[in-house]
Formats: structure tokens, sequence, C-alpha cells
């Protein structure tokens, strides 16, 4: 039989390549229709879905998943030491494989913390089908009610002890037996109650959505909670070293993040234990509108608008006996604070002192709680009288500041100082300039049993402008020339109706030389024996008497404050103020009478007298022969 031999390849060129077999491969494909690729394609995927398909439901059908509940709740008990209960469990293939358990209960007495749900679902990925087991538990908790004990989050701000205490707890709550490494809990609009039934400070929080990650090969807890409301959602997240990542004494990255009612706080460090918990790192915060309801101070622009958040920032080290704030800054629109602030435990307490200095300090906010202090009405208010900012911590602040406003009174170079415990407040103005002259003033207030308090006031202004200090307080633009005031005052009370009705005390203004504004006594002396006193007063409107002294002494007796040496002496003529101020019935019932230096018979010495009446703090002049008539 002859054999044939082949016909030789065409050399390689332009048109038959290189004689790579790839570049062959992709010639063949090349002259293949598209329709064809995409057949053959199909047909592939079509096998290897069905091909995984097939072994799903082979794993499905040869594992029995039956006993995983109760492994899961094993396991959970022993890295938790909580304690589990589940009801019936129900294997689902459709749409993903998955494990629905019927009343799921999950408790830690000692920390008061107790969880249910009506209904779970652990989804199964692909490593449990084919060990059988669930090594990584992905949970979801539906209808869930999460119970909280109300002490626990009072920890957060009852002391340093508490906070580190509670940080302790939760970078301890899992073990590290890595019985659940990777496990994710999520909580699916949850009900979240802090506080027991029938408590009227109990806390009820819905709809949360809540999301819990444990991973025991990294050391780490991640936790993120969401409160879902149109106008207020809260939210919280942390990143936090578990308990046995923290054996070695090395410092752990640790993150929290807080953020609510259009306010939000945050802290990005360390924690460390050597051998106590303690947290290393820079906090900030961003406050709308309850910096200043939380001290009675807002920072503000020198136009007066504080309707900007409050930012805080600082370097914070803390352990359970306490720590700093090192680079402390608090800042409002241009207004700035910055200084450092030192924190301890007392008797299980906050105690924060602070040294702060900045260019702008505004008490908007306690000139408002003062304007509440009157209702809608104008009556004095009969609310519970209480000016401690934060009766849950002891503050010692001391502040130095360009410029402090309160209410229409504009303080420079002011010194200020603001003392609290548990059952006292005190207030300072340890030194300012004001109106020319300088001011001091000490607000102190204790409380006593059944809500009853005590309250001083000292107050002291030397060469300040009477101009300035009578329109500002009250409105009164009569006086001009430097003054010296001093107050001094007590009382008592459950309300500010109430301390104002029991206030005592004493008080003196001095003045020399001046001027009394918008009338010329001297003019009205000379027509003082006009038939009609009302065109003597006219004609003496618009001008200034000038004076040499002012000298009014007062007391304070049950409310009433009563001049008990008031006179006021001009080359001609000299004035005596009587009568007395009302206030707890915010009313004014003075008088003053003018007579002559020097008698000029047959003119009676006593010319002219004023009444001084109406509200407090609008009152009215006007002319009163009669007071002269009943005198003589």
């Amino acid at each position: 039989m002859a054999i044939r031999e082949a016909p030789p390849l065409p050399p390689a060129g332009p048109e038959t390549g290189s004689g790579d077999p790839l570049a062959t491969l992709k010639r063949a494909a090349a002259r293949l229709p598209l329709r064809r690729i995409l057949a053959v394609l199909a047909t592939g995927l079509a096998v290897l879905g069905a091909g995984f398909s097939v072994l799903i439901l082979g794993l499905l059908l040869t594992r029995d998943f039956s006993a995983v509940p109760a492994q899961l709740s094993a396991k959970l008990e022993r890295e938790t030491g909580g304690t589990v209960r589940i009801g019936k469990a129900e294997l689902r293939y459709w749409p993903r494989p998955q494990i629905i358990i019927e009343d799921i209960a999950f408790e830690r007495r000692e920390m008061g913390l107790r969880i249910t749900a009506t209904r779970g679902i652990l989804r199964l990925h692909l490593m449990d089908l084919i060990d059988g087991s669930v090594d990584v538990p992905d949970l979801t908790l539906q209808n869930a009610f999460v119970r909280l004990p109300s002490s626990d989050l009072t920890a957060i701000y009852a002391s340093p002890r508490g906070l580190t205490g509670l940080l302790e707890a939760v970078t301890g709550s899992f073990s590290g037996l890595n019985q659940l490494s990777g496990a994710r809990i999520t909580l699916d609009g949850a009900r979240v109650a802090v506080g027991i039934e029938g408590d009227p400070q109990r806390l009820l929080l819905e709809p949360v959505n809540a999301r819990l990650r444990y991973r025991a090969n990294a050391g780490r807890i991640d936790f993120t909670a969401r409160r879902d409301t149109p106008n207020r959602p809260v939210e919280i997240s942390a990143s936090l070293p578990t308990r046995r990542a923290l054996q070695g004494g090395a410092a752990q990255s640790a993150s929290i993040h807080l953020s609510g009612f259009g306010s939000r706080a945050s802290f990005s460090g360390t924690l460390r234990r050597k051998p106590d918990l303690s947290l290393q790192g820079n906090v900030d915060a961003s406050i709308q509108n309850d910096f200043e309801r939380l001290v009675g101070i807002t920072l503000s622009r020198a136009d007066g608008t504080a309707d900007q958040p409050t930012r805080i920032t600082g370097s914070l080290a803390m352990d359970p006996r306490g720590g700093g704030l090192e680079a402390l800054s608090i800042r409002r629109a241009d207004g700035a604070l910055t200084g450092i602030a030192a924190i301890r435990e007392n008797a299980g307490r906050w105690n924060i002192s602070a040294t702060l200095a900045g260019d702008l300090v505004d008490g908007t906010a306690a000139s408002a709680s003062l304007q509440r202090l009157r209702t809608t009405d104008g009556t004095w208010s009969h609310r519970d009288f209480d000016v401690n900012p934060a009766p849950a911590i002891d503050l010692d602040i001391r502040l130095s500041t360009k410029a402090f406003r309160l209410g229409k009174v504009a303080l420079e170079n002011a010194a200020l100082s603001i003392l609290t415990r548990r059952d006292r407040a005190e207030f300072a103005i340890n030194d300012a300039r004001y109106a020319g002259g300088t001011v001091k003033a000490r607000l102190s207030v204790v409380r006593r049993e059944r809500g009853m308090q005590d309250v001083r006031l000292q107050l002291v202004a030397d060469k300040v402008e009477a101009e300035t200090v009578f329109e500002q307080a009250f409105g009164i633009t009569r006086l001009r020339g430097p003054a010296h005031l001093v107050l001094q005052a007590e009382s008592s009370g459950e309300s500010i109706a109430e301390i104002t009705t029991n206030l005592a005390g004493t008080g003196s203004l001095e003045m020399r030389g001046g001027q009394v504004l918008g009338i010329d006594a001297n003019r009205l002396m000379t027509r003082a024996g006009d038939a009609r006193p009302e065109a003597a007063l006219v004609a003496a409107l618009g001008g200034r008497t000038p004076f040499d002294q002012v000298s009014i002494h007062f007391a304070m007796r049950q409310g009433r404050v009563e001049p008990v040496g008031a006179t006021l002496m001009a080359p001609r003529m000299s004035g005596q103020l009587e009568g007395a101020i009302d206030l707890p019935a915010q009313r004014n019932d003075l008088s003053i009478i003018l007579r002559r230096r020097e008698d000029q018979p047959p003119l009676p010495s006593e010319f002219f007298a004023f009444r001084i009446e109406g509200p407090l703090l609008a009152p009215q002049f006007r002319s009163d022969p009669s007071l002269l008539a009943r005198r003589s």
C-alpha cells in the first residue's frame, strides 16, 4: 500500500500568522458565528448552575441542621456568659438556605440586659453547608425588644469610673474563646426600653435598627445602631477591642461616634489595660443649642447671633480615677474659648475643673433663663427654682473673656467662675470692666430639704456710669455721673415667687457729682408758686439739674425695698426719696420731695413733689402737689 505524503503547511506570513497555537484558535473562533459563541457560553453556564444547584441540594439533603440552633445557643452562652432560650426551628430552602427560629430570648442578669424576639433568621453560607455546622453565625432578630437598665446609661455620665466600667463591660461582652468568630447579629425594627416598667424616667426608643459584628481573630467588636425617625434620628457606632485583645497591655485602636437631635460627638484613639482600662485620643463634638442649656452660657459672634452649633475639640486621656483634656477648644461662629480641663472622680461623680480664655462669651442663655423666672402675664413663676445647670456633674470652671454679655449688660475683660456641687451652685463675676468702672458679683444657691433653697446675692460696682446702669437694668435714663453701688441680699424658698417674697438685705448708691436728666429743678423752683404746677413742670422739662451728691441707702424686708436715708444735694436745693418698691407685686410706690436749701420767706421750703409709680421695670413719673399738702 502506497503511503501518500501530506502537503506541507504554508509558510508563516501576514495571512497565516506565526504558527502560534493560541493565534490559530483565535482565528478559528473569529470564523464562528456570534450566535454560536453565545449558545456555547449559555450552555456552559446552565450546566455549571445546574451542577451548583445539585451540589447545594445535595449538601442540604445530606446534612442534619436540626441541632444547629441548640449548638448556636450553647456557643453564645459560653462566649457571652448569658442565658439563651429558643423555640422551635425550621429549615427553609427558598429564597436562600436559612433556619427560622421562633421565640428567642437572651439575658445577662448581672448587667440587667434582656433581649427577646418573636422571630430569628439564621442564614446559612456555603461553608456552613459544606461542614454541616454554623461557625460564622449571621442572625437577624425581628420584632425584637431590648431592655436596658437605666443605671447602665446613667453610668456614662455618673463618673469616670462609671464610664470606664461601661467600656469594660462592652469589651468583655465576648470571652474570646473563638466560639463565634465573625458572628453578625442584626436587629430589624426593634424597640429599646431604658428602665423598668412603671419607672416615670423610662425611655422608649423605636424603631431601632442595629448591627453587631464580633471578630475574635482580630479582637474587635463593631456595633452600629440607628433610631429611624423622620425628624430626629439618633445613631451610635463603635469599634472597640475585645478584653482578650487588651490582655497584653498594648494600646488598641478604638472609636465611638454619637449623633442625634442636630448634635454629634466622637472619640477616636486607643484603649489600654495597664492594669486599669484607660482611653486616650481626640474628642470632637458639635452641639446644636444644647451647650448653652448645659452651662448657661453660649459663644456668639459680635453681632449677637447665636444660632450656630458649638464645636468642642480636645485631646482626652482618662482612666477610672480621672484624666484631663489638653488643647481644649470651644468655638461658636467667631467666638472661641481655649484652655485645659482636669477630670476627676469625686464620691462617684464627675468633677470637671477647667481654665478657659477667649474673646467672647455670651450669656444670652442665662439671661433667657432669668426672663423665664416671670410668667407670660408678668407675675413671678411658681416653678421650682434651680440654677444648677448640671446637677450630675461637679463643675469648677474659670473663664477669662474680652467680652461677656448678659442680656443688655456688656462686660469687658471679665473673669468669671462657675462652681457647682450636688446641692450647691455658685456663679461669680470676679472682676470685670463695665460702664467705665468695675463690677463684681456673686450668686450662690444651697439646696436644703424638700426642695427649699437658700439664695445669697452680692454685688459691688465702682465708678460705673449711672446712666448706662439704669438704662440697661430698668430702662431709666434720669441720672448721669459715676456711681458706687453695693447690694447684699438673701432669701429662701422653692420658687422664685417665694424667694422674692422672703427677700431681705441692704444696699446703697453713692454718687459724687452728676446731673439729673430731663428736668431743670432750678427753673422749676423759680416757678413753684404758679397756680398750675403742671405748667411749671412743663416749663422745666428738657433741662438738666447738676448735683453735688446722691446718697441712697435702702433695706429689704419680706420683698419690700424701702429707703432708709435717700437724699440728693444740689447747690440751691435738695431732694428726698420716700416710699417703697414691692418686689412680690412688682410695683413702684415712691415719691421725691424737693426742698430749698435756703429759706426764702414767705415761700415754703418744700416746693415740689413727684410720684414714681407703676410696674417695676416700667416706672412712671408724675407731679403730685397733694404730697406737699399732706406734709404741711
